[in-house]
């Protein structure tokens, strides 16, 4: 047994000096630009809220709804024969759901492509993962960049996979600080 308590300590010991500190590699954690650097958003038909903010939370949310018959589904929601598959987008009219994670995988491919660096997609600035799945407006489902510049080229990049596979479900840009990982 002291032989266990020592190999922890000793284990313990020298994980101590491994703790990260701010001097850590995480780069700049604060958000790029200013908020003057979002413009009037405009394309097609899609619209694009005002900005949500939050007490003691920097960044916003801004929501981007388009007119579509589709709706973004998470697992919880999901009826098998109204699902889409990713073969069947944007042409299948029986298809009536599109699985947030075929979204999200495409936008993310699209946002990379241009460039622009984002933080993930899921719950948005401001959102509220206490409720239940279906309050699908509370999470403020979104995906994150950390640049204000980076919020209109992003809306129209949401707007336009939006009407491309046809969903009318609200989804959005979260302006966010970016977060440090640090491998344990």
């Amino acid at each position: 047994m002291k032989l266990w308590i020592l190999l922890f300590g000793l284990v313990v010991s020298g994980c101590a000096n491994q703790v990260p500190t701010k001097t850590s590699n995480c780069g700049d954690q604060s958000i790029k630009g200013s908020p003057s650097d979002v413009k009037t958003f405009t394309f097609e038909d899609a619209r694009r809220g005002k900005a949500e903010t939050c007490e003691g939370e920097d960044g916003a949310f801004y929501p981007i709804t388009v007119s579509g018959s589709r709706m973004l589904v998470l697992r919880k929601q999901i009826s098998e024969p109204l699902l889409c598959g990713i073969d069947e987008l944007p042409t299948d009219a029986e298809c009536t759901q599109v699985h947030i994670n075929h979204f999200s995988d495409e936008l993310a491919a699209r946002l990379t492509k241009r460039g622009i660096r984002i933080g993930g997609i899921g719950l948005g600035a401001c959102g509220d993962a206490t409720v239940e799945a279906n309050a699908w407006g509370l999470w403020n489902l979104s995906v994150s960049v950390h640049d204000w510049r980076d919020v209109d080229p992003a809306s129209e990049e949401v707007a336009k996979l939006m009407k491309e596979w046809s969903i009318g479900r609200r989804f959005g840009v979260s302006v966010l600080k970016p977060v440090c990982a640090i491998p344990l």
